[in-house]
């Protein structure tokens, strides 16, 4: 099942417990991201203090014992776009309560998973 929009946002407002993603991709194609990753390609660091609506959403799951979490596959030497989520997103998210996991296969095998993101609870498993 392909998800976006509302439903990629369904998927983890649903649910109960615990929800997390597998991203293996090295580079998304965002937007609304587009002016910041500029910004960043010319040397701005993400404010100590930046906050965003998915942080807000992983504060509020964290207060009702829910965990979300992801796992980013990546090889190296990293893409800019790598070096731009792990500034402006990840070192932030992390504060929020995000469990985010980095897996790099730089130099090893696939183990075996698959090559587009998807994610997972009891309810959907999303692509």
């Amino acid at each position: 099942m392909h998800l976006d929009g509302d439903a990629w946002n369904d998927c983890f407002d649903s649910m109960e417990r615990e929800a997390w993603r597998l991203e293996t991709l090295p580079v998304y194609t965002m937007p609304q991201e587009a002016e910041k990753l500029k910004r960043f390609l010319a040397g701005e660091k993400s404010p100590d203090d930046y906050t965003s609506a998915w942080m807000d959403e992983v504060r509020q799951w964290a207060s009702e014992g829910k965990r979300v979490g992801r796992v980013h596959v990546v090889t190296r030497p990293l893409s800019d776009y790598l070096r731009f989520e792990f500034e402006y997103y990840y070192r932030h998210h992390v504060k929020a309560g995000e469990d985010i996991r980095i897996l790099d296969l730089t130099d090893r095998e696939n183990p075996g998973l698959p090559d587009q993101d998807f994610c997972r609870h009891p309810a959907y498993s999303c692509r």
